[in-house]
């Protein structure tokens, strides 16, 4: 059986980590909310950077991905648009 006070030690820790995983997805929605103003500003390297970080604390996010993606690919046709070589 478990002591009372070792149930009482885990859902402490339960807490802890729940709280943390809250921080977590707030602070990856900031991220994600910060690279929209960004890309609608036309700021692509700051847009990416913050996608970057969000894709880093929230792997699989598939949606997240999407957008990461466009935006670099976005970047890169800029990019070549702007190569006097073409």
């Amino acid at each position: 059986m478990i002591s009372p006070l070792a149930i009482g030690a885990i859902s402490v820790v339960s807490m802890v980590m729940l709280v943390k995983i809250a921080r977590c997805a707030h602070y990856v929605q900031l991220l994600i909310d910060s690279g929209q103003k960004h890309y609608s500003e036309g700021l692509l390297d700051r847009a990416i950077f913050s996608w970057q970080k969000a894709v880093q604390l929230d792997p699989g996010n598939r949606e997240l991905e999407q957008l990461l993606e466009r935006a670099q690919l976005f970047q890169s046709n800029y990019q070549k648009l702007q190569d006097p070589r073409h």
